[in-house]
């Protein structure tokens, strides 16, 4: 299922959002921080969002060595035919 070291790191990531929004309820108003707060978040999510579709978009998605083994294969199959 999830690894428990992963969610040990959102758990991480989830408190110091927290904690980052409870100080700045002491100089704002608590709408304001939240929003703020989640502004950032969005921000930083959307750039690693971006970031992880352009190296999908680079990688090699073909199973070369698959490919290949499978041509490899099928030319062995015609010369036990012939």
């Amino acid at each position: 299922m999830c690894d428990p070291d992963h969610l040990a790191w959102v758990r991480v990531h989830l408190k110091e959002i927290e904690t980052r929004l409870e100080l700045l309820n002491y100089v704002m108003p608590a709408w304001l921080a939240a929003l703020i707060v989640g502004v950032v978040v969005g921000i930083v999510s959307w750039m690693l969002i971006s970031k992880a579709m352009r190296t999908l978009q680079t990688m090699e998605m073909k199973p070369q060595h698959t490919v290949e083994s499978l041509k490899e294969d099928a030319q062995w199959i015609k010369e036990q035919i012939s």
